[in-house]
């Protein structure tokens, strides 16, 4: 690689882990293959638990205590 495109690779991972909010790597069929937790926790379940997992196969609280599941528009 070269030098000009190591600084880049760098500039970029610094500044992804410095967002504060949670960012899921997912693939087209909903995925997730990789993920960087944010300075919040997930309130109920651990982040390394959603790898591997379907964006719509995991279940949701939504603001009246219902579950459901996350849709994912392809």
């Amino acid at each position: 690689m070269s030098p000009r495109a190591e600084h880049t690779n760098s500039e970029l991972a610094a500044l992804f882990q410095a967002l504060p909010d949670l960012v899921l790597t997912v693939e087209p069929d909903g995925t997730i293959v990789d993920i960087k937790p944010g300075l919040e926790e997930i309130p109920y379940m651990e982040a390394a638990d959603l790898l591997g997992r379907r964006l719509q196969d995991i279940p949701i609280d939504s603001d009246e205590g219902d579950t459901e599941a996350v849709k994912v528009s392809q």
